[in-house]
C-alpha cells in the first residue's frame, strides 16, 4: 500500500483499537486482523458525504420501524400494500402488451393471406378488387 494510504490506515487502526480497549474488548488476533482489513478499506475507499447521508436514512428507517412496532403496528404493511399495487399494474401492462402483440401478429397474418389471394387472382387474370 502506498505511503499516504498506509499512514491513514495506521491512524484508523489505532483509533479503532483505542475504541475497542475503551469498551473493554479483548484484543484477540482474529479481531485485530478484522480491524486491519477495515482500516485498509477505509484508507483506500474513504466514506463520502453520500455514504453518510444514506446511513442516516437507514438509521431513520430502522427508528421508524421500531416506533411502529412499539405502537403495535406492522411497519411493512404500507410498503406491502403499495408493492402489491405496483405488481398488479406491471401485470396489467404486460398482459396489455401481449394482447397488442397478438393482435398485430394476427393482423399481419390476415394481410399476408389477403396479399396471397390477390396475387393468385392477378395471376389468373382476374381483377382482385372488383
Amino acid at each position: 500500500m502506498p505511503q499516504p494510504y498506509r499512514w491513514h490506515a495506521e491512524q484508523n487502526l489505532s483509533k479503532m483499537l483505542a475504541a475497542a480497549k475503551e469498551r473493554g474488548r479483548e484484543l484477540d488476533g482474529w479481531y485485530i486482523a478484522i480491524l486491519c482489513g477495515v482500516a485498509k478499506r477505509e484508507a483506500l475507499n474513504p466514506h463520502t458525504s453520500e455514504w453518510g447521508f444514506s446511513m442516516k436514512q437507514k438509521r431513520a428507517g430502522y427508528a421508524s420501524q421500531r416506533r411502529a412496532r412499539m405502537e403495535g403496528r406492522d411497519p411493512a404493511a404500507k410498503a406491502r400494500y403499495f408493492l402489491k399495487l405496483a405488481r398488479a399494474k406491471r401485470k396489467r401492462e404486460k398482459e396489455k402488451t401481449e394482447e397488442r402483440a397478438n393482435f398485430l401478429q394476427n393482423q399481419r397474418k390476415a394481410n399476408e393471406r389477403y396479399i396471397e389471394r390477390a396475387s393468385a387472382l392477378l395471376s389468373q387474370g382476374k381483377a382482385p378488387f372488383s
